[in-house]
């Protein structure tokens, strides 16, 4: 006997712009400037983006589960040469810092102002920065090789203009899995501040931002120019995995068709009774305002929680030409929605808040068992009314 299916039916439809608040000017300034910016890594560009920001699978730890704050671009492989590629301010903006960590390795951080205050989070944010980690230095003063070398002349406060070289691409630092890192460029963006959630609640001292400043660096490139395409070969598409069985997730593919653009940035399932057009429950997971998501702590942001809908990040997220994640609704989330009347909304959209949409019914499909049952009543019931 075959399990209860459902049969599924959706739609598919664009909106865009869609309204997420104070969030907006933030889309808004950016949306302003991404079109005059530069790349980070000379010689490199999108193509070359081999992690993107938000959840994946995490190579230099085995493919484990990871909430990624900035993207990486790809210079290497473990052990090729280090120090060839130039880091550059893709922005106008203030040197701010040059510091080493045991992780981030050598790490430069610029200061950008916005143009006017935003306000976010119920912070009024003038300022955002720029981070580049794994720098290369060589140790040796004076030579003008090292990053070291290259930002010893400047001071905080100290202008940068775009296209200023400030280092040079290394593989400085240590996994947090262990082992060496390949070459390529951390590169993250922060907006109001550089202090994480986590670090502002374990220093009560400092300013309490109250949220976790990073964001998709993608914010600060608009997509056409670096990435050689036009607007109709960037698309985001929604498709039901596969029809389930009773009480089993739901799998919706989520693709962005060109993988040099992981802009991904938010999805939200919702299931409405539709006899009363009203919204029974939700979940929202929002990437950049870390909706959905306990960023108190790296421990529980890399914490996956599967007892609601969640993003699976696949194994090649960035390869095949497309971006791609599942998104998995549980069956426990949904066990009191299994009929005809509820309606499962799932909205996803990029960073500039271009949306897609599914909806579809689940409507109980009549089993093998049932459909043999009913034959063998009919059988006889005729049999009945023959005699």
């Amino acid at each position: 006997m075959k399990a209860m299916k459902y049969y599924f039916v959706f739609i598919s439809l664009l909106i865009s712009n869609t309204s997420f608040g104070a969030y907006t000017d933030l889309v808004s300034y950016f949306s302003g400037i991404n079109s005059s910016t530069s790349y980070p890594v000379s010689a490199k560009g999108f193509d070359d983006v081999e992690s993107a920001f938000g959840i994946r699978l995490q190579t230099s730890t085995g493919g484990t589960y990871d909430w990624h704050r900035g993207i990486d671009i790809d210079g290497g492989s473990v052990g090729d040469p280090v120090g060839i590629f130039d880091i550059v301010a893709p922005y106008a903006g203030e040197f701010y810092d040059y510091r080493t960590t045991s992780s981030g390795g050598n790490i430069v951080i610029l200061r950008h102002s916005f143009s006017s205050p935003i306000t976010y989070g119920g912070q009024s944010l003038s300022n955002y920065y720029t981070w580049y980690l794994h720098l290369y230095d060589d140790g040796i003063v004076g030579n003008g090789i090292g990053t070291s070398d290259i930002v010893s002349g400047y001071t905080r406060g100290d202008a940068i203009a775009q296209d200023t070289v400030i280092g040079k691409m290394g593989d400085t630092g240590s996994p947090a899995g262990g082992g060496t890192y390949a070459p390529h460029l951390h590169f993250e963006l922060r907006v109001g501040t550089n202090s994480s959630l986590e670090f502002q609640q374990n220093n009560p001292e400092t300013t309490q931002w109250g949220f976790d400043p990073h964001m998709n660096p993608f914010l600060l490139f608009e997509p056409y120019t670096y990435g050689g395409t036009s607007a109709s070969e960037y698309d985001q598409t929604l498709a039901l995995d596969s029809a389930v069985a009773q009480n089993q997730d739901v799998t919706v593919n989520y693709v962005i068709t060109n993988d040099d653009i992981p802009v991904f940035n938010e999805v939200k399932v919702t299931v409405k009774n539709t006899n009363t057009n009203t919204e029974v429950t939700s979940h929202t997971l929002d990437l950049n305002q870390r909706t959905g998501f306990d960023a108190t702590s790296t421990a529980n942001l890399d914490t996956q929680d599967t007892s609601v809908p969640y993003v699976d990040p696949v194994a090649s997220q960035l390869s095949g030409g497309q971006y791609s994640s599942t998104i998995v609704i549980p069956s426990d989330w949904t066990s009191s929605y299994q009929d005809s009347i509820y309606e499962v909304t799932v909205m996803a959209s990029d960073i500039w808040s271009n949306t897609e949409s599914m909806v579809f019914n689940l409507v109980p499909e009549p089993s093998d068992y049932a459909v043999i049952i009913s034959g063998i009543t009919l059988g006889l019931v005729y049999l009945k009314r023959r005699r």
